[in-house]
């Protein structure tokens, strides 16, 4: 064994040779490194100590090149008409080659056997090449731009090219059989397009995550991918356009996640059944159709998807789940769900404030609306199909918009659950039967609630029920057990419930006129009115007052007919206010309108003030700023009209009656249009500071033997004092 080193350094010596070469050893190829050290030879074998070899020439026999370490290796040449097949695991790594030409014996590239050479920017392949597989991380980290794959070529390892900031091209043959590409292969490349070849079937995870320059990506409708797998193009912040090929069954998980995807085109796909959880996540796809094969939308598949205003279903005959948060955070409109859909999950549509339809076909499936599905979102009616049989918590909580939900004939629930309908705008509700338990807090702070029928079939309910709910709530007999702070407290219940118990009773709807004839003398509190939402209210006989704020903030209320009959003589304080009162008919019997009492009937356009009537209360129709039109009955008793009384209302003109004595500060301030008013030219009357201030006059012509404070009639809506002229018998005669 020496007399043959020997040998070989003998012939080394002679041709001044650096380097150690191939020799052939139990039929299989190995390197060995050689340098010059103290005069002699030493040869060295998987050691990985650095050397100053600079080119590697590799001879035609050889067939494997194992790790090699040369960290300053500049160029590694194979022998032409080379035999070599393999390169194993980091053989070439991390050196300072810049450009390799493989010879077409290759068969296989080793995993990192070209990794982290920063400075490789030509990869080429020879022609006719053999090469079978590019190991994983094969060309991790490269500088390379552009790689033709050879056709022969059956699979791309894991992280073969991942961190190839370079790289923009990769050329594979569509005549190749490349059927397999690794885990994140592409990964942080700089790829802008891909096309893949027929041949392809399998596809790794990560495959084209965060190659940011990404923009299109096209599938041949004859490849046989299975499956999109997770992550496979998360982070592409270019990629626009994906063209899916018919055989994809599943988009995995967060699949597309990031991605600037605009347009989703599997409009040839026919067996693609699974959206996985997160797979379009955080992306701008604007418009989108569900095919009819698709069973499952998963977890938040398309969340924070601010840009999709459009989403279709194809029907079919498969049942579709949407699973929790699948469309949370999106900018939908409307939504019609296809018959086929059966449960929708959880906070799936949460705070989606522009959805304001959506709606389901006479056939729907449907079986369940799990917790928080609507939460927060802008519908503005809905209709709940028959197949319903379970609604979650909080499903439309905090639904503004939503006015009014129906329901279809034969829909069997059990239970109302837990904050339903908290803080809506629900306003008319009749629940079906079969209902028998109201949860809590189901319509808490239900602050436009005015009609609310609940079924014979309620047994139950529950604390907070109808907390902060100031309508009518039909509530009917046999319930077994009523929660004493169903109503928020239990001095609101009591309140809620006295003097009207018989609408405990009551199951359908109320008429739209009430009729008050309790026969007896109570202050009555108007409860009845605001809770049944009746349009007209009809005073009778036996009623002699209305209490204070007894109809105040009734906004269904608009008539108002106070009979001849009844025996009313007094109003209490703002007993009317803020309602939505047309038409008064204040009757023939009642002496006084008292303070603040109409103030606010926005919709209120015209007054008869009965010949009973002696005072007009301070600021009693202030603010009716649709009043155009005001009289008195004669014989009038009327004498005084008090401070505000008719301010800022909508009157052209007033014609006062001889009875009139006293018009108090700014009785008729504010009346813009006011251009004209008259006063009996009998009535003594007493004009008090700023009577007619603000409005369109430049004169107030007062009665010969009238009385006025001369120094406070004005100024009118231009800021000029109203002049006060007193009539002449004959001019007052005139008027």
């Amino acid at each position: 064994m020496i007399r043959n080193f020997l040998r070989i350094a003998t012939i080394l010596a002679l041709f001044g040779t650096t380097l150690g070469i191939c020799a052939r050893e139990s039929g299989e190829g190995f390197l060995r490194r050689t340098t010059v050290s103290d005069g002699g030879l030493r040869f060295m074998r998987g050691e990985s100590a650095r050397s100053d070899v600079r080119r590697l020439w590799i001879p035609s026999q050889i067939k494997v090149l194992y790790s090699n370490y040369q960290a300053d290796l500049l160029e590694a040449v194979f022998e032409p008409n080379s035999s070599f097949e393999r390169l194993k695991k980091g053989a070439l790594s991390a050196t300072k080659i810049v450009s390799i030409h493989l010879p077409a014996s290759l068969e296989r590239l080793g995993s990192t056997s070209l990794a982290f050479n920063e400075r490789l920017e030509l990869v080429t392949f020879e022609p006719g090449s053999r090469c079978r597989k590019i190991g994983a991380g094969a060309f991790m980290s490269a500088r390379i731009g552009f790689i033709s794959i050879p056709p022969s070529v059956q699979a791309l390892g894991s992280e073969c090219f991942c961190g190839c900031t370079g790289l923009w091209n990769v050329s594979i043959s569509p005549d190749g059989i490349l059927n397999t590409l690794g885990d994140r292969v592409f990964m942080a490349s700089a790829l802008e397009s891909f096309s893949a070849p027929q041949s392809l079937s399998q596809l790794g995870d990560g495959c084209f995550s965060s190659c940011t320059s990404l923009e299109f990506v096209d599938f041949p409708t004859e490849c046989q991918i299975s499956k999109l797998p997770n992550g496979t193009f998360s982070g592409d912040h270019h990629l626009r356009r994906c063209i899916l090929p018919a055989s994809v069954e599943e988009v995995g998980q967060n699949c597309f996640l990031g991605c600037d995807l605009v347009l989703v085109d599997w409009a040839h796909s026919n067996s693609l059944g699974l959206i996985s959880d997160g797979a379009f996540r955080v992306g701008k796809v604007i418009q989108l159709t569900i095919p009819q094969t698709v069973r499952t939308v998963g977890a938040s598949a398309f969340a924070d998807c601010c840009h999709l205003s459009e989403l279709y279903f194809e029907n079919g005959n498969l049942r579709l789940r949407i699973h929790e948060k699948a469309f949370i955070g999106t900018a939908l409109t409307k939504v019609a769900f296809p018959s086929r859909l059966f449960s929708i999950g959880e906070n799936c549509f949460y705070k989606c404030t522009t959805l304001k339809e959506a709606s389901f076909p006479s056939g729907s499936f449907l079986r369940s609306i799990e917790k928080g599905a609507f939460t927060g979102s802008g519908l503005r009616a809905f209709n709940l199909p028959w197949s319903v049989s379970f609604l979650g918590e909080k499903c439309f909580k905090n639904c503004r918009n939503l006015r009014e939900f129906t329901f279809d004939t034969g829909v069997e629930l059990h239970t109302f659950p837990k904050e339903l309908f908290a803080k809506s705008g629900i306003q008319f509700m009749e629940i079906p039967h079969g209902v028998e338990i109201i949860e809590q807090g189901c319509f808490r702070d239900c602050n436009d609630l005015w009609r609310l029928y609940l079924p014979r079939s309620t047994r139950r309910i529950e604390a907070d029920a109808f907390s902060g709910v100031h309508s009518g709530i039909v509530l009917p007999p046999g319930i077994e057990e009523f929660s004493r702070a169903c109503f928020g407290t239990e001095s609101a219940m009591r309140k809620y419930c006295s003097g009207w118990g018989y609408l405990l009773a009551m199951e359908r709807e109320f008429p739209d006129t009430v009729r008050m004839h309790p026969g007896d003398d109570s202050m009555m509190t108007g409860d009845l009115v605001r809770r049944t939402g009746a349009k007209t209210l009809i005073i009778d006989t036996s009623i002699h007052s209305i209490g204070q704020n007894a109809f105040k903030k009734s906004p269904h209320l608009e008539n108002l007919i106070i009979s001849d009959e009844a025996s009313i003589y007094e109003f209490g304080e703002s007993s009317f206010a803020d309602s939505g009162l047309r038409t008064l008919d204040l009757g023939s019997v009642i002496q006084s309108i008292p303070s603040y009492a109409f103030q606010r009937n926005t919709y209120l356009s015209s007054i008869t003030i009965p010949s009973s009537v002696k005072l007009i209360g301070k600021k009693a129709f202030a603010n009716c700023c649709s009043l155009s039109s005001l009289e008195f009955q004669e014989p009038s008793q009327l004498e005084t009209i008090e401070l505000g009384a008719f301010s800022f209302t909508h009157l052209p003109e007033v014609t006062f009656p001889a009875s009139l004595t006293s018009v108090q500060v700014n009785g008729f301030r504010g009346n813009s249009e006011m251009r004209r008013v008259v006063f009996h030219p009998n009535s003594r009357v007493y004009l008090e500071s700023g009577a007619f201030s603000d409005t369109n006059l430049d004169f107030v012509y007062l009665p010969p033997e009238g009385v006025s404070d001369f120094l406070g009639v004005g100024p009118n809506k231009h800021g000029v004092a109203i002049e006060v002229i007193r009539m002449r018998p004959r001019r007052a005669a005139e008027l």
